[in-house]
Order: structure tokens, then C-alpha cells, then sequence
């Protein structure tokens, strides 16, 4: 869920697993329209993501470079947040356990 809707629920902190990293597209990758309308609802959503708000306490990055309208591959992205999890399990822990270690990622 996004960030906005966890803090309006009342949690205090929240931690994201952000499998979509904003990015520049070469424009010799808009060949279509579809592709030109697609990249604009990209930017908008972006432009709304900043204005929501302050980011989650704690956020996990991918390496992937999802788009949010790929559906097909929403199996996969579970998959690459579980390891995102994985891979900072300590950070994890500490940040549930009240402990502020999880700031710094000791």
C-alpha cells in the first residue's frame, strides 16, 4: 500500500519495499502512442508519489527496473521484495524491535 495510506491508518512508522525506481527513458524508446501515454501516467504518478508526503521510515530498493503497469510480472516482484527482505533482515529486526540501529544499518 502506499506510504500515505499506512500513515492516514495511524502507523507510526512504515517500512516499503520499492520495487519501482523513477527513470529517464531515451525518447527513442517512445515509438508509440500507447508507449507516449504510458510514460506520461508514469510521470504524473511520480510527480504524485513526491507530493504525498514524507517517505517511508525504513525503504528496501530492488535492482529491477519495474514499471507499475507491468502486471504480468507481479510474481516476480514479490519475489525480488522477499529478497530485498532477505538482505537486510538485521536492519529489519532491529527497526520492529524499537531499536534505533536500523537508522545507520548496524
Amino acid at each position: 500500500m502506499p506510504v500515505y495510506i499506512a500513515r492516514n491508518a495511524g502507523f507510526r512508522r512504515v517500512l516499503a519495499v520499492d520495487v519501482y525506481h523513477f527513470r529517464t527513458v531515451p525518447v527513442s524508446d517512445l515509438k508509440t502512442g500507447p508507449h507516449i501515454v504510458y510514460r506520461a501516467i508514469e510521470v504524473v504518478i511520480n510527480m504524485m508519489e513526491r507530493k504525498q508526503g514524507a517517505p517511508a521510515d525504513l525503504t528496501l530498493y530492488t535492482a529491477d527496473q519495474a514499471s507499475p503497469f507491468n502486471f504480468f510480472r507481479k510474481k516476480e516482484l514479490i519475489e525480488l521484495g522477499e529478497q530485498a527482505v532477505r538482505a537486510r533482515e538485521s536492519q529489519i529486526q532491529a527497526f520492529f524491535s524499537g531499536s534505533r540501529q536500523w537508522i545507520s544499518g548496524k
